[in-house]
């Protein structure tokens, strides 16, 4: 049977992903499984309802294309954002607030999610304030995954550029991040050494470095096919030794030493200006 939800505009629709729920709970409806959750506001009953429901054990959350979080606003707390402005809180209110805190904590704490680069600051942050979530998602959040898209043949303007280092720069605020995964998406060489991947990576780099030093092993940067193929490119932001460099002197070098000078270059200032462009 499907089950439906209302929504803030009193529609009752599909409900789009069947909560994760144990056995005692597998034939409630949306309706009156909130209403089990929000029984025991107290009880060890209600963290694990709330658990089974809000974290999803088989797939990462995509950010973009998920509106359930609405959906759990409207299901467990929606007394405090139906008041008028200017109101003050009531108790109820107060009750709502900290249910959608619990609630929060474990969505965004047990979940992994994958969000486009350009919307990062407004996953985090909230900036245009629509999710209306109680505490940042910044200090919640554990498992994430940033895609960025290659351009194709055309170069990255510098204001484009400027704002790909803005967004990645908003991941040094998650400061209890146990794994964030960077994932540059396009066609190309599965070792980043087309010119689309080679754009990508000059602009990035830098912040890419302050990132890997912050996160140490818990990130990862891989270059992704369109067809889903992964390559983790991490090592071309480690330059431990000088071997890749004699050897790219001595015009010896492998692709992957290659990568390694050229992604060194780019991440320090300093020697940026000896290597502006792409070497492939």
């Amino acid at each position: 049977m499907p089950v439906y939800i209302k929504t803030p505009d009193n529609r009752w629709i599909p409900y789009p992903m069947t909560p994760a729920t144990g056995s005692s709970l597998k034939d409630a409806t949306f309706g009156n499984y909130t209403k089990t959750v929000l029984a025991n506001p107290d009880g060890v009953e209600r963290g694990t309802a709330l658990r089974q429901w809000l974290v999803q054990p088989t797939r990462p959350i995509i950010h973009d294309a998920a509106v359930y979080w609405t959906y759990i606003q409207t299901a467990i707390a929606p007394s405090p954002f139906a008041q008028d402005p200017g109101d003050s809180p009531s108790a109820d209110d107060e009750t709502s607030n900290q249910q959608l805190k619990e609630a929060a904590d474990i969505y965004y704490s047990n979940n992994q999610f994958i969000v486009r680069l350009e919307l990062l600051d407004n996953f985090l942050y909230d900036t245009n304030g629509a999710m209306r979530i109680p505490g940042l998602v910044v200090s919640l959040i554990r498992d994430l995954t940033v895609v960025i898209t290659t351009g194709g043949l055309d170069k990255i303007s510098e204001k484009e550029g400027e704002e790909m280092v803005k967004q990645l720069q908003y991941l040094f605020g998650c400061k209890n991040l146990e794994k964030l995964a960077i994932e540059i998406c396009g066609g190309g060489d599965m070792a980043g050494t087309d010119w689309s991947t080679q754009e990508i990576i000059r602009i990035i780099a830098p912040v890419v470095k302050g990132l890997k030093s912050q996160f140490n092993t818990r990130l990862s940067i891989s270059k992704v096919s369109p067809d889903g193929a992964s390559r983790n490119i991490t090592q071309y932001w480690s330059l431990s030794d000088g071997t890749a460099k004699s050897s790219f002197d001595s015009c010896t070098a492998t692709s992957d030493q290659i990568m390694r000078v050229q992604t060194y270059r780019w991440a320090n200032p300093k020697q940026r200006s000896l290597l502006s462009g792409a070497l492939f």
